[in-house]
């Protein structure tokens, strides 16, 4: 058995290397010969970022004998993929048959880009913050403006620190600033990568804070 003809493809099923962040959905296809035995074909998704591949989608098709083709579609996540590699790899049991690598790219500047929208949960504070966090989170909305939410406690929880804070936010140079006055001429900073975004604390020098959300939050 062999696997042969595998792109990555959009609707016009033109075999490229690089796609936009707008993509709509990807589809993987091939063409499966002498098939002895029915099997399920696997295809694993990944995201390639920073902290090493990421599982964001598991998909499946079944196969019967003989020669045949195969078509397996996903959709995009929050409205856009976020920029940089990608990996298909597909799986007959535990053998991989094949893998394909891919780009996915800015289609322009925007300060808003779409993929970004979503909530943020507090993942990891590098190293450990001086208080517990007990939950963080920014929401980011389509029309440029978020919602932070935070709920902070001493370390002998004699204490805590709550608030919710409006702002705007914009993506500018490989930069995700979110603004909290009007007259914007300060920001925190945080950077993107993948479904993650991570900055250092403005509050605690020398802490990192690491925010994620699903990878296919609506």
């Amino acid at each position: 058995m062999e696997v042969s003809d595998l792109f990555l493809q959009d609707e016009g099923q033109i075999k490229v290397n690089s796609f936009t962040t707008d993509q709509p959905s990807f589809s993987i296809t091939g063409t499966l010969t002498n098939v002895n035995e029915p099997f399920t074909l696997i295809a694993n998704w990944y995201y390639l970022g920073e902290d090493g591949q990421v599982l964001i989608a598991t998909l499946e098709e079944e196969i019967s004998k003989g020669d045949q083709s195969f078509v397996l579609d996903i959709t995009s996540p929050y409205q856009g993929w976020p920029e940089g590699d990608y990996k298909v790899e597909l799986f007959s049991g535990e053998r991989k048959l094949t893998e394909h690598s891919y780009q996915v790219e800015e289609v322009e500047q925007n300060i808003h880009p779409a993929y970004l929208v979503g909530t943020y949960y507090f993942e990891q504070a590098l190293p450990d913050a001086p208080v517990n966090i007990v939950s963080h989170s920014y929401d980011l909305r389509n029309d440029g403006t978020f919602t932070e939410h935070l709920l902070w406690s001493s370390k002998t929880m004699s204490s805590t620190s709550e608030g919710t804070y409006d702002g705007e936010w914009e993506y500018v140079d490989g930069e995700l600033r979110f603004y909290y006055n009007e007259e914007r001429n300060w920001h925190y900073t945080y950077f993107v990568d993948g479904n993650r975004i991570y900055g250092a604390d403005n509050y605690w020098t020398g802490t990192t804070l690491v925010f994620s959300k699903n990878w296919m939050e609506d």
